[in-house]
């Protein structure tokens, strides 16, 4: 999976928990899947817990993607704590602390309502959510246990009482995006006559070589090729159809 398929499943898992709130059944859901996963031995969440970075945390527990430290997960910081979800992610080197940092979608943000919004901010953080959009200077954020419901929140970047950021590695864990190789065909040939070299160099072939007629023969499936009759009378049934692939 992509980077950017990564990022929108993330943001998909965590979007499609919007206007669940606190004490339904939906809820219980997400606290149970936290616990069900015991990636977080610390502490046992409860339905009367905040529940902001369990659900943050759920959002890469469902996706398949969270593990404990080492495992080799994108995730490697599940917790119920937003202050020991940034000691995990100081650990892996991914919090971003700094006010200029512009973050992406799929970072996870915290917020400390202490915030005096002169300098930069280091207090403990009160709350997290995970970043579904940010453009323009302006981020969108879906947030657990926001007025008691998940929800969602705007805000421009490196507002007051932004705590920091962690930007998962998302492009460690991606697998690059290959694009199918296209087949390529020999034009069709209708000059006369059996011999395939001559058909070759009829379709624009300057050099039929040994060599290059060994890489033809190949891609069309022709094993050991030494030039035999049987093999050259082969290709230049297909050369003569327009179906010999190019090598």
């Amino acid at each position: 999976m992509t980077e950017s398929a990564l990022r929108e499943k993330i943001v998909k898992n965590v979007t499609m928990l919007k206007g669940i709130e606190e004490g339904s059944s939906e809820h219980k859901m997400i606290i149970d899947a936290f616990n069900k996963s015991k990636l977080c031995s610390r502490y046992k969440m409860t339905t009367k817990d905040s529940w902001c970075a369990t659900t943050v945390s759920y959002a890469f527990i469902v996706a398949g993607m969270a593990g404990k430290p080492g495992s080799g997960k994108l995730c490697e910081f599940v917790e119920c704590s937003c202050g020991e979800m940034i000691a995990l992610a100081k650990k892996q080197k991914i919090f971003k602390e700094s006010d200029s940092y512009v973050p992406t979608t799929g970072d996870v943000i915290f917020y400390d309502w202490d915030d005096s919004g002169k300098g930069d901010n280091t207090g403990w953080p009160d709350h997290v959510g995970l970043v579904v959009k940010a453009a323009n200077g302006v981020m969108t954020v879906i947030e657990g246990n926001k007025n008691d419901r998940v929800a969602e929140r705007v805000i421009k970047v490196n507002s007051k009482h932004i705590r920091g950021f962690i930007a998962p590695k998302y492009s460690n864990y991606a697998t690059k995006e290959t694009t199918a190789k296209k087949t390529e065909y020999y034009p069709k040939c209708s000059a006369g006559g059996w011999l395939f070299v001559d058909a070759l160099k009829s379709v624009g072939v300057k050099s039929p070589t040994m060599a290059l007629r060994k890489k033809i023969a190949e891609a069309n499936g022709i094993k050991n090729y030494k030039g035999s009759a049987i093999h050259n009378l082969k290709m230049l049934n297909l050369l003569k159809k327009g179906k010999l692939k190019k090598a």
